[in-house]
Formats: C-alpha cells, structure tokens, sequence
C-alpha cells in the first residue's frame, strides 16, 4: 500500500490517513516455522508445475500458519494449494 501511495505521488494528507488506516494492523515478522512453510509452499507450486512468486509464496505460508483464509482476487494464483482456503469474488 505504501509503495501504491509513493507510486501516486501522494500528499501528506492522504499518506497520513494511510498511516492511520495501517495503525490497526499488526506486523509479523517471520519465524522458523513461517519460513519452513513458504518453501513447501513453494515446493509444491514446482511439484505442480505451478510457478510461484517468492511474495505469493509468503502470502499462502503466512495464511497456512495462521489457519486463515487468503481472500484475494487471484484465487488461480493459490488454487493448486491443497491446504490453503481460498475467499474470492472472483472464483
């Protein structure tokens, strides 16, 4: 979202509703399981025959991990993944 605002060109006003938006928001950092999980994430995307982004790679581990749904718009991106649950519009 940060690098959509700079692309924009931004002003403060709307950069500083970003930052309060994203205030709610909790960062986290990776771990040795977050990172074990993004490389049989992207195992099986190459098991498949699937290409996969290292940051779509981390996006599903970091849903796998948390038991979360990954809601996007992209579900063709994610849906090889056996044990990701997938929420979109779009399927």
């Amino acid at each position: 979202m940060r690098q959509g605002a700079l692309d924009a060109n931004w002003g403060q006003r709307k950069w500083d509703l970003l930052e309060a938006y994203l205030a709610d928001f909790s960062v986290l950092n990776s771990d040795n399981l977050l990172c074990s999980t993004w490389a049989r994430v992207r195992n099986e995307s190459v098991r498949k025959g699937r290409q996969m982004s290292a940051a779509d790679a981390w996006i599903a581990a970091t849903a796998l991990v948390l038991s979360a749904p990954l809601v996007t718009n992209n579900p063709k991106d994610y849906c090889h993944l056996g044990s990701l649950q997938l929420v979109s519009a779009a399927a």
